[in-house]
């Protein structure tokens, strides 16, 4: 590749970075969503406090009165970011379960959308809905 074609490119993809700014698209979700997820995040929901502390591929959580502690894995190249979470530490009816989550970034908050264990599909938007899915709006501890 040339010089000049090489510019050519990293014009193009400034221009295309520069629209999806201006509409305000989010970029897909992945290792970067990985990253910006590692440490102490706290929130409310229903009343009560969650907190939930990421750490490489594993996240301790506490919610709803009890402590949890998840392997999970981010899905790459999507958007809403997706997240899969196996509960391996906790109360023993809770060792094993395994949920399905959708997560975005807006601004210093980290909102996350949870399926209720058996579950199969991915909740489809950030509501949280009697029964099947748990919604948490955390902020950086």
């Amino acid at each position: 590749m040339s010089m000049r074609q090489a510019g050519l490119a990293l014009a193009a993809l400034l221009v295309v970075g520069l629209g999806a700014a201006a509409r305000g698209d989010e970029p897909a979700a992945g290792k970067k969503g990985l990253k910006a997820m590692q440490g102490s995040w706290t929130g409310e929901r229903n009343g009560e406090k969650s907190t939930w502390a990421f750490d490489k591929e594993t996240v301790k959580t506490t919610a709803d009165g009890q402590t949890y502690t998840s392997k999970f894995q981010v899905k790459e190249g999507t958007t809403p970011g997706e997240l899969d979470l196996e509960i391996t530490a906790g109360p023993a009816d809770a060792v094993g379960l395994k949920f399905k989550a959708i997560y975005k970034f807006e601004g210093e908050k980290l909102l996350l959308c949870v399926a209720a264990p058996g579950y199969d599909t991915r909740p489809g938007t950030f509501k949280e809905a009697d029964g099947e899915s748990w919604l948490y709006e955390l902020k950086k501890d």
